[in-house]
C-alpha cells in the first residue's frame, strides 16, 4: 500500500496537517528527532488512518470542538507507541521500546489537555483489548494458524483502537447505540482487512472484512463523512485487487 497522502482524505487535509504538526513537534527530543533513534517507515494508513477516522467520526455527529485535534493527536501517539511495542516498525532490542514508552507518555500528555481525560477509560479499555489479542496471537500462534475464524477474531480485537477512533463521534454526543456499535465494528473490520492486505495473507477474508465494513457504514446517517469513510474502504479494496494483478 502506498506511502503518500491519499486523495480520499483531502477534505480533512487541514485537520490532518495540524495533527501531523503536533506529532512532529512531539518527536523532537533533547537528543534529536525520534527518527534518529527508531526506524519509522510509515504507510499512509500508519500516518493518517487513526486520526482521520476519529476526525470524520466526530464531524459526522456535528462535534467540531478543538478537542478533536487533541484527541486525534493522542490516538496517533498511542497507535505509534503500540506499533513499536509490537515490533511493527523497528525490530531492534532496547531503544525502540523506550521510544514506544515515550510515545505513550505523549499520549497521556495530550489526554491531560482540554479535559480529554474523560475519554481515558474507553481508550484504556481499547488498548487493553489490543494487547490481550497481541498476547494471544503470540501464545496461541499454532492454533490460530490452523483456525482462520479464530485468527480473524483475534486480529479484529487487535484493531480495537481503530474501533474507538471510529466510534468517537457517537460516544461524545451520546448517539444511539446502534450507531456506536456499527462504528466500532467498522473500525475493527477495516483495520483487520488492511492488516491482511499488508501481510498479503488470507486475501479472500480481507475482501470479506472490507465488504462487511461497508455494510456497517450503511447503518449510519447519510453524511458527507460517511462517503469519505466508504471511499477509504474502496481504496483498500483497490489495493487488494492490485495484489491479485501483481500475482
Amino acid at each position: 500500500m502506498e506511502t503518500h497522502f491519499p486523495e480520499i482524505l483531502l477534505p480533512i487535509k487541514n485537520e490532518l496537517e495540524l495533527v501531523a504538526k503536533n506529532i512532529n513537534e512531539g518527536m523532537m527530543l533533547k537528543a534529536g528527532h525520534v527518527s534518529e533513534f527508531a526506524k519509522l517507515e510509515l504507510h499512509w494508513c500508519d500516518e493518517f488512518l487513526h486520526p482521520a477516522v476519529l476526525i470524520l467520526s466526530a464531524r459526522m455527529f456535528d462535534y467540531r470542538d478543538s478537542q478533536i485535534i487533541t484527541m486525534a493527536t493522542a490516538m496517533q501517539f498511542l497507535y505509534l507507541g503500540t506499533g513499536i511495542h509490537f515490533g511493527k516498525y523497528d525490530q531492534r532490542l532496547g531503544l525502540p521500546v523506550l521510544i514506544g514508552d515515550y510515545f505513550y507518555s505523549k499520549f497521556f500528555s495530550y489526554m491531560c489537555q482540554q479535559d480529554s481525560l474523560k475519554w481515558l477509560t474507553p481508550t484504556a479499555n481499547a488498548v487493553c483489548d489490543v494487547h490481550i489479542a497481541g498476547i494471544r496471537e503470540k501464545e496461541e500462534a499454532q492454533l490460530l494458524q490452523s483456525n482462520s475464524n479464530e485468527y480473524i477474531k483475534t486480529l479484529q480485537e487487535q484493531m480495537s483502537l481503530l474501533g474507538f477512533c471510529a466510534s468517537f463521534g457517537a460516544l461524545v454526543v451520546k448517539a444511539e447505540k446502534k450507531y456506536f456499535d456499527a462504528l466500532v465494528s467498522f473500525g475493527k473490520k477495516l483495520g483487520a482487512g488492511i492488516q491482511l492486505i499488508r501481510n498479503k495473507e488470507l486475501l479472500n477474508l480481507a475482501n470479506q472484512l472490507l465488504t462487511e465494513a461497508k455494510q456497517e457504514l450503511e447503518k449510519l446517517p447519510n453524511k458527507s463523512e460517511k462517503v469519505i469513510l466508504f471511499n477509504i474502504v474502496e481504496h483498500c479494496l483497490e489495493a487488494r485487487k492490485k495484489i491479485d494483478l501483481v500475482s
